[in-house]
């Protein structure tokens, strides 16, 4: 989203924070937005010309890991907990391990050698250039403002079919 206008000023004080307040105009419908800032439960809160929008997502679709919650905190930092599970993480361990080398080993063959894959496209975006500059000198000698592309089978099938049809037309007008 465009922000278009950005007025930021104090509105007041609330435990012992200042309360900001942010007005904006919306790119697509020119509404004007107002947001401001609530230090209590520290977060935003929308005035008015906005709607809050909560999206719930499923941890396995977005790909990410949850966080554990405080509980599982404790748990965790437990070190008689820790020793106890120390078996668990290592079979995980090992069983994600052949996955993880063949992901390094894809990344490694893809990035081995940067200079030459570098020097492949700079290769590649001059002869593109070359085949470009070429058209447009045979568009200009031609006095075409835009550049040809090449001729191809169907274009020449097509141009002697154009013909043909503009001859009959001519023969039976006369």
């Amino acid at each position: 989203m465009k922000v278009l206008t950005m007025i930021d000023h104090k509105a007041s004080k609330s435990y012992g924070e200042n309360i900001w307040s942010f007005s904006m105009k919306s790119a697509c419908c020119k509404h004007e937005i107002v947001i401001q800032t609530d230090p209590k439960n520290c977060e935003y809160v929308i005035i008015s010309g906005a709607q809050r929008k909560t999206e719930d997502f499923d941890i396995e679709d977005a790909e990410t890991f949850a966080l554990p919650a405080d509980e599982e905190r404790s748990i965790l930092s437990d070190p008689f907990y820790r020793l106890e599970h120390q078996e668990e993480d290592l079979a995980k361990k090992k069983e994600a391990e052949p996955v993880l080398v063949r992901l390094q080993r894809v990344s490694d063959a893809r990035h081995s050698d940067d200079y030459a894959l570098n020097k492949a496209l700079r290769a590649r975006l001059r002869n593109q250039k070359k085949i470009v500059a070429d058209e447009e000198a045979v568009a200009r000698k031609i006095g075409l403002g835009i550049r040809l592309l090449p001729g191809s089978e169907e274009d020449s099938s097509m141009a002697k079919h154009v013909k043909v049809l503009i001859q009959i037309r001519q023969e039976q007008e006369k």
